[in-house]
């Protein structure tokens, strides 16, 4: 897989300045030919942003976690597709679990696999029966969560 060093390299610029052109970051103060060059590199050579690399540098993963009962029921697949919706209005992803009867998924090993994927927020909807979390589940202190 291409790397941003494979795509400096054959524009034969600097790695900050690739990076801050894929990124449009407007501080970026490249000239239009540099810039359609190193578009047309990163295209050549199929480079896909490395959002692991990128959530460990911005300390975020922009994504949210959702844990409902099923998608089966056509409710809480349309309160999953409305909060997906949003979601993505606001520049993040939906990671989604579902804890419903005969999979032997519970609340607490989905709340694990969103802290081990080191989600930026939560949302829990566990109506049908007490949830019994401490804040031990949650990724990081500052994860905001929302518990129904």
């Amino acid at each position: 897989m291409p790397t941003l060093a494979d795509v400096a390299k054959r524009v034969g610029v600097a790695l900050s300045t690739v990076s801050a052109v894929l990124n449009n970051r407007p501080d970026c103060f490249v000239s239009e030919e540099t810039r359609q060059r190193i578009l047309k590199a990163a295209e050549e050579l199929g480079y896909r942003p490395n959002y692991l690399a990128r959530s460990l540098a911005k300390g975020k993963t922009e994504t949210i976690g959702l844990v409902i009962y099923e998608v089966a029921n056509p409710y809480f697949a349309r309160l999953a597709d409305e909060i997906e919706r949003e979601v993505r209005k606001a520049g993040y992803q939906l990671l989604l679990c579902t804890n419903r009867d005969g999979i032997n998924v519970d609340d607490r090993s989905n709340l694990e696999l969103l802290s081990n994927q080191r989600v930026d927020g939560i949302l829990v909807w566990a109506n049908r029966y007490p949830l019994k979390v401490t804040p031990s589940h949650f990724p990081r202190k500052s994860s905001p969560a929302s518990l129904s």
